[in-house]
């Protein structure tokens, strides 16, 4: 992945992180980071990797309950699919809502 200068030191979210490789990536260019999986073997995986750092939090919840900061950077890598189509307007909304003006959405 390729970063737009203009994002560096920025705030992103890491949806679905799994165990936190894109998120070291985005903490090595200047990103606060919020890490987010339902699953809490992740949280035990990204916490080990990241321990030097504390540019991270991590959320242990559903994406359909999860409330999302504003951020400049919204990522998400293979966990879009797995949103319950119920609950993928909502969550969509959300995602939408949470980028700030001129912010990005990679997927």
């Amino acid at each position: 992945m390729k970063l737009n200068e203009e994002l560096k030191g920025k705030k992103a979210i890491d949806f679905g992180c799994g165990v936190g490789n894109d998120t070291k990536f985005l903490i090595e260019n200047d990103f606060f980071v919020t890490c987010i999986d339902k699953n809490s073997e992740s949280k035990e995986l990204v916490c080990e990797k990241l321990k030097s750092s504390n540019e991270y939090e991590f959320i242990n919840e559903e994406f359909k309950d999860v409330e999302l900061p504003k951020v400049n950077l919204f990522y998400s890598c293979f966990s879009l699919q797995f949103i319950n189509p119920i609950d993928l307007d909502n969550v969509m909304k959300k995602i939408n809502d949470s980028i700030t003006p001129k912010g990005f959405f990679v997927r």
